[in-house]
């Protein structure tokens, strides 16, 4: 939706950039007071007002004060620009209609994303406005052209109605007493009531009044203009209304006059049949227990019913009534109608007849046997109701129910119910569910939009439809899988080569998205034991497992026994990293100290601490283990945290023990970086601490490359202000970019063991180890090789001018109290 936006800055290129990046709205410019109330003035509605708190002739605050004060402009929504420290509180500013910060120097892609964010908000509230309007009109039209009286008790006082009683009456309502709003408010009700009928109607009221009855309806008699009479029926029910005080109610007026004198023999029962009858959608019948059914009565309804008129089907004169069934379901019907009448219950029972026309209707029949003296049947007496529209909408709902919105397959309730029929049925034979998993495209959603990732599942669900047969149903699992169920397979090879046909469909469509996916595989036989819910945990924890090992060269998991131990494995290890997450049993994350030497003065200038974790159903788990398990979770922010005090407790102790320039190297997570708060949280460990900052080292792997680079970026920078550094670790084995590299705020290269490794092997002219250590010189980063375990190694490193070592050579990890006692005795040892 585009808005009008009327911007407030003196600031020329504020105004160029927000109006160039909101080019889909209408921004009008003014730099002071004159010129905002002239354009406020001058434009029908302003929906927001984007106002510079920095302005040369005022404050922006100063000059909304002025805004604000002419009373029309109360409600205009304000979105500030300027600096954070110059804000108002924020209750202050709600009290202003201030509805929105954008902190200077303007970010113009937030700023676009907030403006369309309003402008959706705009829309809804439009759209909510003119859906109110609208249902306003349509109850207004209603209650002016529904033909029946209406009038409705404004007044607070509770009397039945004398002068000057406050009453809302429709048009019907006047034309049926002939007197208009006024006099009917002037006289009241009691004065245009006939006396005979006055006391009975008041005697009713009261009732209402009290609770006693929720309603009545009576016939009486009013008073015309010109004093004669006429009969009326007066339905009175109360009404409550929410924010009024007293005893409201609504009286709904018919006029019944005609009707009254010309039947006056009529009894009441008679009157409501007649009105039922009439109003039936549908026919009334009185029939004989035979063969045709053949109709002793019909009501008028027969012919919108039937497409024939009444006369039609009595005594089978052009139809029988048994000629209209569908033929399916005439048996049925007889079958029914039989056990109702043996057991003298109501018959009820619903079924398709075919009109005179040849058009099939759904019908509703509802009937009871009329016995003689004898206990024989003497007649079938009932109604039948058109229910074709309730049938329409029921097929209607259960479409719904049992389909996908977006790619009209099945779903995953309609699964469920095939389920549950086959094993009903006790089906036997060979069973197997597919589960596609393509969770991987929520990234593609974020990136270009669900209308975009919505279409590409749609595409997939045509390509996949055409594997689907009659033994091989597909369902769509919103938001991003496919289900098949297959039958009556062979064996798995045949499962095998579904799978690979699957693949080739994914990889055509999603290759060029770099979309990774999963398929899932769960079997199974004996249908009749076979536990649902269990069968459909099982196949998700296949595909789940799937889609993880995607970069694999396997990208289908048959559910197995293997594969529950290893997610019940990594359930075990999640439950007991939660614990430890929320502050409880911290001591089983522990950590050991390796040490890095400096092969200038060859002395130790720092540990770096490895966290370690013992579990207590399965002992030590390795890092590559639990870390993956926790970042997922995200329980690897507060045991990162953890981790940290524990190294600077560590780092505490060396330096009461004297050793006070030797730095603690800690590895973090992307998602620790990414979380909210990271910089200040770590800050704020360390000044509780009492540790200096420039002590401290954090290690990053190169999915910084791979991740949100210029987000993790800015972090470091601000690390590096409290004089933070900062190392890349295992250089050398994912998606470096030299490039990037150069911008980054690190301080320290770390050589990947590999690397090392292949010193041991290689002719020196081959190996590119030295030419890492020249580019890393070259950019001004210290190196520091990892994996370090023989002489050669170390001989190879010295000569090409290697900062640091670390390895075996040097030292396996250590627990905190070696590692104290280690340093003790070091003495130039390499």
């Amino acid at each position: 939706m585009s808005i009008n936006i009327l911007l407030v800055s003196d600031s020329q290129s504020d105004c160029f950039n927000v109006q160039r990046v909101l080019s889909e709205h209408q921004v009008l410019t003014a730099t002071n007071k004159k010129e905002v109330l002239n354009l406020l003035e001058g434009h029908e509605e302003i929906h927001l007002l984007l106002l510079d708190m920095d302005l040369a002739d005022r404050s922006g605050i100063k000059l909304l004060e002025s805004i604000k004060a002419v009373e029309k402009y109360q409600d205009l929504r304000t979105i500030l620009m300027g600096q954070a420290e110059e804000r108002a509180d924020t209750l202050t500013e709600l009290e202003m209609g201030i509805i929105d910060f954008i902190e200077k120097p303007l970010d113009l892609n937030l700023m676009k994303a907030k403006i369309h964010a309003r402008s959706r908000i705009f829309e809804k509230q439009n759209m909510i406005k003119e859906q109110a309007e609208e249902q306003s009109k349509v109850l207004e039209t209603i209650l002016n052209q529904v033909p029946i009286g209406i009038g409705i008790s404004l007044d607070e006082s509770t009397d039945l109605g004398g002068s000057n009683k406050l009453f809302n009456y429709n048009p019907e309502f006047e034309k049926i007493c002939g007197r208009d709003v006024n006099e009917l408010m002037e006289l009241g009700w009691n004065a245009v009531t006939h006396p005979d009928d006055l006391q009975k109607e008041a005697e009713l009221f009261k009732k209402l009044q009290s609770g006693t009855i929720e309603g009545y309806a009576m016939d009486k008699r009013i008073r015309m203009p010109d004093n004669s009479y006429k009969w009326v029926h007066i339905i009175t029910a109360p009404l409550n209304f929410s924010k009024t005080d007293g005893f409201h109610y609504v009286a709904l007026l018919q006029d019944i006059d005609e009707e009254k004198r010309t039947s006056d023999k009529l009894s009441e029962s008679e009157r409501s049949k007649s009105v039922l009858l009439s109003n039936l959608q549908g026919m009334a019948y009185r029939c004989l227990n035979d063969r045709d059914w053949t109709m002793e009565f019909v009501s008028s309804g027969c012919y919108s019913l039937c497409g024939c008129p009444p006369d039609s089907l009595i005594a089978n004169r052009e139809f029988t009534f048994n000629a209209l069934i569908a033929p399916e379901y005439r048996e049925k019907v007889r079958e029914v109608w039989s056990e109702a009448l043996a057991d003298r219950a109501q018959f009820k029972y619903e079924y398709e007849i075919i009109d005179a026309y040849d058009k099939r209707k759904w019908v509703m029949e509802l009937g009871e046997g009329v016995f003689d003296d004898a206990g024989q049947v003497e007649a079938l007496e009932g109604i039948i109701i058109d229910i074709s529209d309730r049938k329409e909408m029921e097929d209607e709902l259960r479409y719904v129910y049992e389909h996908d919105d977006f790619t009209g397959l099945f779903n995953l309730n309609f699964l469920d119910k095939v389920l549950r029929e086959n094993q009903k049925a006790c089906t036997y034979g060979k069973h197997a569910l597919l589960s596609i998993n393509l969770n991987s495209m929520y990234s593609l959603s974020l990136k270009y939009g669900m209308q975009y990732s919505q279409k590409l599942i749609q595409n997939l669900a045509k390509s996949l439809e055409k594997l689907s047969t009659h033994e091989r149903m597909l369902f769509s699992s919103p938001p991003y899988r496919f289900v098949f169920y297959v039958r009556a397979y062979e064996d798995r090879q045949e499962l095998r080569k579904l799978c690979e046909q699957i693949l080739n469909i994914l990889h055509s469509w999603l290759d060029v998205e770099r979309i990774d996916f999963g398929i899932g595989v769960y079997e199974f036989e004996d249908f009749e034991t076979e536990n649902l819910e269990k069968a459909m945990k099982s196949l998700l924890i296949a595909s789940d497992e799937a889609l993880a090992s995607s970069y694999d060269e396997s990208s289908i998991y048959f559910y197995d026994q293997e594969l529950e131990q290893r997610v019940n494995r990594r359930y075990m290890i999640q439950q007991e990293l939660a614990l430890i997450a929320e502050g409880e049993e911290e001591e089983r994350i522990f950590l050991q100290f390796q040490p890095i030497v400096d092969l200038k003065d060859n002395c130790i200038s720092e540990f770096e601490a490895l966290a370690r974790f013992k579990s207590k159903e399965l002992g030590l788990v390795a890092p590559l283990e639990f870390i993956p398990v926790a970042e997922e979770t995200k329980d690897i922010i507060p045991i990162g945290k953890l981790i940290l005090r524990k190294a600077c407790k560590f780092l505490k102790r060396l330096q009461s023990q004297g050793h006070h320039n030797i730095n603690i190297s800690i590895n973090i997570s992307p998602v620790q970086i990414l979380s909210k708060g990271f910089v200040a949280h770590t800050i704020e460990i360390l000044s509780e601490l009492d540790v200096n900052p420039e002590n401290i080292i954090f290690e990053l792997t190169e999915s910084i490359f791979s991740e949100d680079y210029d987000q993790m970026n800015a972090v470091f920078r601000e690390l590096s202000k409290y004089g933070i550094r900062h190392s890349i670790d295992d250089f050398g084995t994912a998606y470096s970019s030299l490039s990037r590299l150069r911008e980054l705020n690190v301080n320290t290269l770390k050589i990947d063991k590999p690397f090392i490794d292949k010193l041991n092997d290689l002719r020196e002219e081959v190996t590119i180890t030295n030419d890492i250590i020249s580019m890393a010189h070259k950019m001004d980063l210290m190196v520091v090789a990892e994996g370090v375990e023989t002489k050669y190694q170390l001989d190879y490193l010295t000569s090409y001018d290697c900062d640091k070592v670390q390895g075996y050579l040097v030292s396996r990890p250590l627990d905190e109290d070696i590692a104290l006692e280690y340093i003790k005795n070091w003495d130039n040892k390499l």
